[in-house]
């Protein structure tokens, strides 16, 4: 973030108008809290494929082994699914203490009263709306192909 905001402040005049207003645009979008909380989820929840992809590609890896490993990752991102709660509230602590280390607003899309191009949901807090609308439906999306 600092080398984004060094290049969109341009203060010495080093850089060109598209690099700074590039560089002001990705630091807007990687300054949200949306971005933040995404990039948690993914991080954690890829972290379980990680493993299989390594031992899938193993040279001497056998295709009964590769069952196996696939099992393991589908009965493990099943127990995350059963602990949602506990495992999306690590997550969303870590992505809210790097918000306020960072100056970034904690805060939800608005809701409209017709929408199009997104789920409105009916949430009491910041919290729920993300493991509503984010990390249930990655983590379905994770398990479902697996099946």
């Amino acid at each position: 973030m600092l080398a984004l905001s060094t290049v969109a402040m341009n203060e010495n005049g080093h850089w060109n108008n598209d690099s700074v207003t590039l560089a002001s645009n990705l630091l807007h979008g990687i300054s949200t809290f949306e971005f933040l909380f995404t990039l948690e989820v993914v991080k954690n929840l890829m972290g379980y494929l990680r493993t299989l992809t390594v031992r899938i590609l193993e040279k001497k890896t056998e295709i009964s082994q590769v069952y196996t490993h696939v099992m393991t990752v589908k009965r493990t991102l099943r127990n995350v699914r059963e602990m949602i709660d506990a495992k999306h509230g690590i997550y969303y602590q870590y992505a809210l203490d790097v918000a306020v280390e960072n100056d970034i607003p904690v805060k939800k899309p608005r809701v409209c009263t017709i929408q199009v191009n997104r789920e409105n949901y009916d949430t009491d807090s910041i919290s729920d709306y993300y493991k509503v609308s984010l990390t249930i439906p990655f983590l379905d999306n994770l398990i479902e192909p697996m099946n």
